[in-house]
Order: structure tokens, then C-alpha cells, then sequence
């Protein structure tokens, strides 16, 4: 029987190490003066372009990842780190505000001294960000701790932020450091756990998360009304002073703004009945969730443990660039119709010159359609053609273990041998986009999450472990 249980358990091995040569790394960032998430930090493995962003629970997974890599966590205000990874699965990081070093003094205009890093122009009044928080909650528990609900409020507003302003190119600077805005943060965690099924060999556990949070721009610097956060061309993701962190801005399509016109708000085409852009940029979304939903059930029976999470995300928006790539090029599933490219009418209304309108009867080519709402008003076509809701529910994790019984190990050199395995990003059980994933975004190094543009698709990653105590 020893024989046979080493046997085993070396033929386990080699095949956990045909796996171990590149590893799944999850872990969570958090701002070390708040305490809270940090949303947004980029995560790269060094000396590659493999990365990812935390959520808006400052976690993140990161699959394909060399056991002896580095892991550079960054995000712009903060000290960017480098993480060995030395084999491990789960890599927490601090992240601490960033101190300026003045790099070298220079007397510029009318004797004013400033400090220069590269292209950045660094005044010496310069601070340090301050952040203000509160926080209240509550956790009772009920029926020996087979029920349980903890709940937390939380607003936080941080001053003096660490922006770069843009300058003319012509001063030598492209930007430059100053401290602005009041930045407010608040909301809801909320967290049911209980234990509904518990026997002597099956045990039944489920916990459901709920969060909601508002990122508002209180102001942000005199004279100074938005911030951008990422750009392409006629789309922006933009801080707005008054309005919320990340809203997206874009162009929309040409309506009947006569409010006494029974035709008010329909598209207002043209004489070849197809759509126009109009190309005043304007606010068309807000890259902010609603809320977040997450539930984690475990189930227990013997030796074997089986779980898995279901979370959502409710509400937000997102633009997807590569939907309007495909849209352009004929490839998109919208561009076809049961299978035909046949003429229709376009659903809005045509001028007729007396400042009157009357309904379109002409029919267009598919191609001209989708031509003209891909190419109008700029290279990301009408923004508002390809504004989708971010919502998304999804099968996130499914885990499986066995552990063996402390009796069969009894005579061998481990008290405690462990197999598991588990699938992350297992099933997107409802999206918006057309098959793009609402995680996907343009780029890792920014907070512009609103903005997805032939990004690249998030991956499904399996790990098996075994688990070896002695």
C-alpha cells in the first residue's frame, strides 16, 4: 500500500511540474494611507507587454506568468514597484504616494524657480496629496454563526491631487505637476454569509457581496474644468469638475432638437436618407458601475470541496472601438440581416427645406449605413453608435479539491496532501458587446476604462495544485 501511495504521489508530481513552469498570479492592491482598493494599477510582468489592471476591488489575475519574473505595479500619483514573483500564487502589494524628486533647478520667466524631470515641469510649491475619510459599519452575526451580515459606509475625499497639466509644446514642456481637485469617494459594502446546509459529511456554504460606489469630481483646479484621462481621437474619457470620474465623451447622432416638432429627437438624416454625426463632443456616458454583485457558494462533502463564484456588474458604459472596426469592414454580425445585405429605411426623418420635417422612405445599401456611421465626425465614427451598456454577468471561478484522509497518510512522510484544480473566467453568461469582453480595455496604464479599441480578449486560465504538508 506505501508503495503504491508514493508511486502515486510521484506521478502527481511530475505532472504538477509540467504545469508549474509558467504560473496564475491573484492578488489584491491597496493604498496604504487609506486602506481602500486601488482601482486601475497597472500590473506587468517586466521586460514584457503581459499585463492586466486591477478592479474596482483592487484585485487582479495575471495568467502566464514565469516563476522567477517581476511583477511592476504602477499607477500615476503613486511609487512604482517591482514585485518578485520567487514561485509565489498570490502577490499583495501597498501602494504608497508618490514623492517628487527634484531633479535639477532652473529660472525660468521673471525669475520663477521650478524643477525639471524629462518633460514634466515641476513647480517647488508642489505637496503631497491629502486624503479625508470616514467610515461606519456593522456586523452582527445570528444561530452560532450560520448567519451572518456585516455592513460598511465609507466616503473619503482626497485634495491636492498630483496632475499633469497639459502645456504648449513650445514652452519645452508637455506638461506640467500641480496640485488640484477634490476628489470624493463613497459608498456601500454589504455582506451576507450564511450556512444553510450542515451535517456531519456535507457542508453547504454562500456568501453574496454587494458594493456601489461614487467617484465625483468635486473641482478641480481654478480655471480648470476637466482632466482627461484617455483620448482617441473624437472619444475621450474625461474628470469633469462637477460631474463623475470617467464619463465618456463623444459625438452623437444628428437629431430634431425642435421641441415642438413631433418629429423631436428622431435622427435627422440626409437627402440620401442616411445618418449624420453631429460633431459637437458631448457628454454620451459614464464608465462607473452601478453597483457590484458577487456570489461565492461552497459545497463540502467528505474530503471534497467544490466552489465556485458568479459575480456582476450593473451599469456603466463602455465604447468599443473594435465593434466599430468590424461594423466598418462588413464583418460585424449587425452589418447582415438572416443571412442578406438587403436595402432598407433608416428610422429618422429628412428636412424639407421649410423647416418642416417628413419621414424617410429611402432605401439605403447596408454598406452606405454602416459607412457613414463608422466615418462621420471622426475615426471612431458616431460615438453614440457603439456606446453599450457595461453590464455583465459571468461564471468567474470554479475550484475543486480533495484532501486525503489523515489515515492514509498515516505511515508516510506528509501530514497533509492536498489536489485541487480550478478554471478562472470560465463562462460570460451575459454581455452587451457582441462577444467583446466589457473588461477589456485600450490601455493597462490609465484609469480610462470606458474605452475599448481591438483590445486584447481577456483569457481563461486553469491551475492544478497539489498541496504537500509535512
Amino acid at each position: 500500500m506505501k508503495a503504491k501511495l508514493m508511486l502515486c504521489l510521484c506521478l502527481l508530481l511530475a505532472a504538477t511540474t509540467m504545469f508549474a513552469q509558467n504560473l496564475t498570479v491573484t492578488g489584491v492592491v491597496t493604498e496604504k494611507a487609506t486602506g481602500y482598493p486601488a482601482i486601475g494599477v497597472s500590473v506587468l510582468v517586466k521586460g514584457t507587454t503581459n499585463g492586466t489592471i486591477t478592479s474596482m476591488d483592487g484585485d487582479y489575475t495575471l495568467s502566464n506568468v514565469p516563476k522567477n519574473a517581476t511583477l511592476v505595479f504602477s499607477y500615476v500619483g503613486m511609487t512604482t514597484q517591482e514585485v518578485p514573483v520567487n514561485g509565489q500564487t498570490v502577490v499583495n502589494v501597498l501602494m504608497s504616494e508618490d514623492t517628487q524628486n527634484l531633479e535639477e533647478v532652473v529660472v525660468i520667466g521673471y525669475g520663477t524657480s521650478a524643477s525639471v524631470s524629462g518633460s514634466t515641469l515641476f513647480n517647488e510649491d508642489v505637496r503631497s496629496e491629502l486624503i479625508s475619510s470616514w467610515e461606519a459599519g456593522a456586523e452582527v452575526r445570528f444561530f452560532n454563526n450560520r448567519l451572518g451580515l456585516d455592513v460598511a459606509w465609507y466616503k473619503s475625499n482626497a485634495k491636492r491631487q498630483l496632475l499633469n497639466l497639459p502645456m504648449n509644446s513650445l514652452s519645452g514642456f508637455s506638461s506640467m505637476k500641480i496640485n488640484a481637485g477634490n476628489i470624493q469617494n463613497s459608498g456601500v459594502e454589504i455582506m451576507l454569509n450564511a450556512t444553510p446546509v450542515q451535517t456531519k459529511e456535507f457542508t453547504w456554504d454562500t456568501q453574496v457581496n454587494f458594493s456601489t460606489n461614487k467617484n465625483k469630481i468635486i473641482e478641480l483646479a481654478d480655471g480648470i474644468n476637466e482632466y482627461t484621462l484617455g483620448t482617441y481621437d473624437n472619444l475621450k474619457i474625461l474628470a469633469v469638475a462637477g460631474g463623475n470620474y470617467g464619463e465618456i465623451w463623444g459625438t452623437t447622432y444628428l437629431r430634431v432638437t425642435d421641441e415642438n416638432s413631433p418629429y423631436y429627437g428622431k435622427m435627422l438624416l440626409n437627402d440620401a436618407g442616411l445618418p449624420q454625426g453631429d460633431s459637437k463632443i458631448q457628454k454620451i456616458g459614464d464608465q462607473q458601475a452601478t453597483c457590484l454583485v458577487g456570489w461565492t457558494n461552497t459545497f463540502s462533502y467528505k474530503n471534497f470541496t467544490l466552489s465556485f463564484l458568479v459575480d456582476a456588474r450593473i451599469g456603466g458604459e463602455i465604447f468599443s472601438g473594435s465593434n466599430r472596426m468590424l461594423q466598418a469592414n462588413g464583418v460585424a454580425a449587425c452589418t447582415v440581416v438572416n443571412g442578406k445585405r438587403d436595402k432598407f429605411v433608416v428610422d429618422g426623418v429628412i428636412a424639407d427645406g421649410n423647416g418642416g420635417y417628413s419621414p424617410s422612405t429611402i432605401e439605403v445599401e447596408p454598406q452606405s449605413y454602416w459607412t457613414a456611421v463608422t466615418g462621420s465626425t471622426g475615426n471612431m465614427g458616431i460615438g453614440e453608435a457603439n456606446l453599450y451598456d457595461a453590464t455583465n454577468v459571468r461564471l468567474r471561478n470554479v475550484s475543486l479539491n480533495y484532501t486525503f484522509p489523515r489515515k492514509m497518510l498515516a505511515k508516510g512522510p506528509f501530514q497533509q496532501v492536498k489536489l485541487g484544480m480550478s478554471c478562472n473566467n470560465v463562462w460570460m453568461i451575459h454581455s452587451n458587446l457582441h462577444g467583446i469582453d466589457p473588461e477589456s480595455v485600450f490601455a493597462t496604464s490609465t484609469n480610462a476604462t470606458g474605452f475599448e479599441n481591438a483590445s486584447s480578449p481577456t483569457s481563461r486560465t486553469f491551475l492544478f495544485n497539489v498541496t504537500l504538508g509535512f
